[in-house]
């Protein structure tokens, strides 16, 4: 699927895991535009993160369906995800740059060249725009791991994060 190449995050993880300091579980958190309007301009949909762990991103998918239920195989999307007043994009990016391409062939999600750290108890923001006078259900996941704390250890202690 992918080669092994740990960012960061994934590293101290795996460490901190290997030492009994946290237990990791793979995890993803999505959420759906039921149904994103034509023209729509800045929709937006939460997703929370339940407060026992934090989540770390490593990577993004979406799919997109005609009300006709059709997978639209280049949906003509732009996007941005945030975590209160932190964006993941500097600006709105087109789904293609950041969720993976050629959906209708079997493609895999976006990789994300820098694993991000969603705090527990923290509410992500996906904002969708969209491009076409068609609408659409759309779906958007981000895939990667759940942490846990084991007993005195925090989120500092591992990652050096607040």
């Amino acid at each position: 699927m992918f080669a092994l190449a740990l960012t960061p995050l994934e590293l101290f993880a795996m460490d901190a895991q290997s030492l009994g300091k946290v237990w990791t579980d793979e995890f993803s958190l999505s959420t759906r535009f039921n149904t994103l309007a034509a023209s729509a301009v800045n929709a937006s949909q939460p997703i929370n993160i339940d407060g026992d762990s934090d989540f770390i991103c490593q990577m993004i998918n979406l799919t997109s369906y005609t009300a006709a239920g059709t997978i639209l195989a280049n949906p003509d999307y732009l996007i941005q995800i945030s975590d209160g007043n932190r964006t993941l994009f500097d600006t709105t990016q087109h789904v293609m740059n950041v969720t993976g391409q050629n959906r209708n062939s079997g493609a895999m999600p976006f990789k994300l060249p820098m694993s991000k750290l969603f705090r527990g108890g923290a509410a992500i923001s996906v904002t969708l725009t969209n491009n076409t006078a068609t609408a659409a259900v759309v779906d958007v996941s981000l895939i990667g791991f759940k942490v846990y704390y084991n007993d005195q250890w925090t989120r500092r202690q591992i990652f050096g994060i607040a």
